[in-house]
């Protein structure tokens, strides 16, 4: 609260100030290009299992309805989970 006072704000300014350290670029870099691909993928995952796997529009669909229910109630299940438990962060 009296930082400015205590001469603690110069230090904490000095420390704050200057570059990103080279971990930190790194798990930028890696996320960044892990979101990038992923993005990729999503794109283009259903012309994949349409033209070579041969699955029509329908079952596509279906598909794809089966892993977006199956996600939802694995959500479901562990947010009852962690209500239940009181560890919401172990959970």
């Amino acid at each position: 609260m009296y930082l400015a006072t205590t001469g603690a704000a110069e230090a904490t300014r000095k420390v704050s100030r200057g570059r990103v350290a080279g971990p930190v670029l790194a798990l930028g870099s890696v996320s960044l290009v892990t979101d990038i691909s992923s993005e990729m993928v999503t794109a283009v995952l259903p012309l994949y299992f349409v033209l070579h796997l041969g699955l029509s529009p329908l079952q596509f669909g279906f598909l794809d309805g089966l892993y977006n229910g199956a996600t939802a109630l694995v959500r479901l299940v562990g947010g009852h989970a962690a209500d239940r438990g009181n560890r919401h962060k172990l959970v």
